[in-house]
């Protein structure tokens, strides 16, 4: 999916964005309110019901998107997309660690194509369903909103790897450049938790 995105990358813990606490506060920005979406396998019941409680006293939309499956690779019309996109070898070796790469990355671009094509607020907050919720994590989100850097897409508020200062924006900002493993290092890695605009 290659989209004229500017891509801000903020330094937390790794999989980390707070634990939700009972309160009528949700999500908000500068232009209005934040939907919520979390990506979950169906299989994957437990997980489902964890974000389900985290999430039930946020007064905001919130809904799940199915993840896509390594099953799901295999069959129609994943066969296709995941050979146009050359990643097809990649699902034979390693395969299970591979697998489940592209079938997360997939899970993100069908909720981001979704995105797209659907109506809601222009904010979405997306998670994964393994994300850590600490305390504060609404304020420490309203936070991040509030003091993005103007004119961004995409803002990466979990994430794991290292950061650049050639990369710097702001105390609190990275944009992430090329290349994302160097010298044994790994940089902003990772999709646990992002907003993005549906207008990008």
């Amino acid at each position: 999916l290659h989209l004229p995105i500017t891509v801000i990358h903020r330094q937390t813990s790794p999989t980390s964005v707070g634990r939700c606490i009972p309160s009528p506060k949700w999500i908000e920005s500068n232009d209005g309110q934040v939907d919520a979406h979390f990506i979950n396998l169906d299989n994957s019941v437990d997980r489902r019901d964890f974000m389900t409680r985290q999430l039930q006293f946020c007064p905001g939309s919130v809904s799940r998107e199915p993840a896509v499956s390594c099953e799901d690779l295999s069959r129609s019309p994943f066969v296709e997309m995941t050979q146009d996109q050359s990643v097809a070898p990649w699902i034979s070796h390693d395969s299970q660690t591979r697998c489940g790469t592209i079938a997360c990355w997939w899970s993100h671009v069908r909720l981001l194509e979704n995105l797209r094509t659907s109506e809601g607020a222009d904010i979405a907050l997306i998670l994964e369903d393994d994300v850590v919720f600490e305390v504060g994590w609404l304020d420490r989100l309203n936070d991040a909103l509030q003091k993005a850097p103007p004119g961004w897409d995409v803002l990466k508020i979990c994430a794991w790897g290292d950061t650049r200062e050639s990369d710097r924006v702001d105390d609190d900002w990275f944009v992430p450049r090329e290349p994302f493993a160097e010298n044994g290092h790994l940089y902003y890695a990772g999709t646990c938790g992002y907003f993005v605009r549906r207008s990008s």
